[in-house]
């Protein structure tokens, strides 16, 4: 996860993080110099999450990018799963995420939609495939054998996906 100011949502995220049916190995966060309370909400939650949680404080703003260039590098899983900030996870997302990569070791990406909510946590009526487009031509593309191709030159999968 990278963070930059982001103690507004922080609590909400980092629960639904805790609340995973399956636990998390690690929690890497990256945090881009924020000069809000985000430091604070992510040292309380290290010490009393029930998995390892690093905590990296860049003094320095580098940017989303290169933030989460350095989270991931830090890395140790062979399942890495991408956060938002803002996210709320449902209970079985990691479930979910090792379901996929278990069943099929042949498996090398997974992506899913996600709802879109509003700044207080209300659903706005969309889910991130409606917002890049991802109509049933382009899932059918997809299921093809196009995935390299489309995920290459079109806009497919949103980052937290």
């Amino acid at each position: 996860m990278t963070t930059h100011n982001g103690a507004r949502h922080l609590v909400e995220q980092l629960d639904s993080i805790a609340a995973q049916h399956y636990q998390p190995i690690e929690v890497v966060i990256g945090d881009d110099a924020s000069t809000d309370a985000s430091l604070e909400l992510l040292s309380s939650f290290s010490a009393q999450a029930g998995f390892p949680v690093r905590i990296q404080r860049h003094e320095q703003q580098l940017g989303l990018r290169r933030n989460l260039e350095s989270v991931l590098r830090s890395c140790h899983g062979s399942v890495i799963v991408l956060a938002d900030q803002d996210d709320v996870w449902a209970a079985s997302r990691l479930d979910t995420i090792v379901s996929a990569f278990t069943s099929d070791p042949a498996t090398t990406l997974w992506f899913s939609q996600a709802g879109l909510i509003d700044d207080s946590g209300r659903s706005l009526g969309r889910t991130t495939w409606d917002a890049v487009h991802l109509t049933p031509e382009v899932a059918n593309e997809l299921s093809r054998g196009a995935q390299l191709r489309r995920l290459l030159f079109g806009m497919t999968i949103t980052g937290a996906t």
